[in-house]
């Protein structure tokens, strides 16, 4: 390694999110878990995405319970259908 590192490099820490579905809002809804599980992963990856694009600023990314899933053709609010934890490196 060298002296000169770029501060760029630096690891801030890790944050883990859970996403615990809400079996009653599903059911309701008519949908089933593992199809949840799908349209979260999909949604997560393109929010990933979303973030790695240069010429896209933090404000343009919504928050997590603003994130929308699409299942069977039909969106929903992720924050309608699980409840969301985030913890840091600290909790």
């Amino acid at each position: 390694m060298s002296d000169n590192e770029d501060d760029d490099d630096e690891i801030i820490g890790e944050i883990e999110m859970i996403f615990t579905p809400r079996l009653e809002a599903l059911a309701s809804r008519g949908i089933m878990v593992e199809d949840f599980e799908v349209a979260l992963v999909l949604a997560l990856e393109g929010r990933q995405g979303l973030a790695a694009l240069e010429d896209v600023d933090d404000e343009e990314i919504p928050p997590l319970e603003e994130m929308t899933l699409e299942i069977e053709g039909v969106t929903y609010k992720v924050e309608d259908l699980a409840d969301i934890e985030i913890k840091d490196d600290e909790d």
